[in-house]
């Protein structure tokens, strides 16, 4: 089990968005033991795509989305966070 969760290979990344942007995020869990929970708080995500397979667009309730090992989802957000969060 790895002890190191990355981002574009990296231990942090970060990226500036503009207020009020909508931008797409892809992301794939490669652990082959770990579910990973992620929080949105603050912004409104909605999955358009699980394991490749295009979706009906879905709101998460709670805004966290979860993926166990193996799994991908693509997602867009409108970024309607305070800036700096």
């Amino acid at each position: 089990m790895g002890n190191v969760a990355t981002l574009n290979g990296m231990n942090s990344e970060i990226f500036n968005v503009r207020a009020g942007e909508q931008i797409r995020l892809r992301f794939i869990n490669v652990a082959n033991t770990c579910s990973f929970a992620l929080d949105f708080e603050g912004h409104s995500p909605q999955v358009i795509t699980l394991d490749g397979q295009p979706i009906k667009p879905l709101a998460p309730k709670s805004g966290e989305i979860t993926l166990g090992s193996g799994q991908r989802t693509d997602l867009i957000t409108d970024m309607t966070g305070s800036p700096g969060v």
